[in-house]
């Protein structure tokens, strides 16, 4: 349950920053690339790449195309919420195993480590 949870939120964040950060709509559509003007060049490649992987998988789906896409969203953020996950679950579990410790100290309310970086 507490699992579950988690994991829930986690994904809702992640489909807030789809649409915030990324334009990415909850019905499935795209903002324009062009009025993404707080994202650098990396974030507008990261933008791209997601759109590009939205309609990969929407090109996977069955049903109209708004249902397709709004899937293939949910796809997104679900997928990307394991990954996340995932590499927090191997870094703890490589922290473990290597005795590291991470050592976090607030400087200007941002906490810098000494260990892992995820």
């Amino acid at each position: 349950m507490v699992a579950e949870c988690r994991r829930r939120l986690l994904t809702d964040d992640i489909r807030y920053q789809l649409q915030a950060v990324y334009g990415l709509q909850p019905d499935g559509t795209a903002l324009r690339l062009a009025g993404l003007g707080h994202l650098d060049e990396e974030g507008r490649e990261v933008a791209r790449e997601l759109r590009e992987w939205q309609e990969h998988l929407a090109s996977t789906e069955i049903g109209t195309e708004p249902q397709k896409r709004t899937a293939a969203l949910e796809r997104v953020a679900h997928e990307t919420a394991f990954t996340v996950l995932n590499r927090l679950t191997l870094s703890l579990s490589i922290n473990n195993q290597r005795s590291l410790r991470f050592g976090a100290n607030s400087r200007n309310g941002w906490f810098h480590t000494s260990g892992v970086v995820l």
